[in-house]
């Protein structure tokens, strides 16, 4: 199984197709904060870690 991070940077760059998943919890650092705008807008429903959300802003 892609782990999410890579599975996030596939959505990023257009290489891969949104679908629903299982939610997941995104921790500093895993991501690029383009990886979590991606993730965000086209992945199942995330839920974002408050370190997270502060670092890029809110996103909705």
């Amino acid at each position: 199984m892609p782990s999410i991070a890579a599975s996030a940077r596939k959505l990023a760059q257009g290489q891969a197709s949104p679908r629903n998943s299982t939610p997941i919890t995104l921790r500093p650092g895993l991501l690029t904060p383009a990886e979590v705008v991606a993730v965000a807008r086209y992945a199942a429903p995330v839920e974002i870690a408050s370190e997270t959300r502060e670092a890029v802003g809110e996103l909705s």
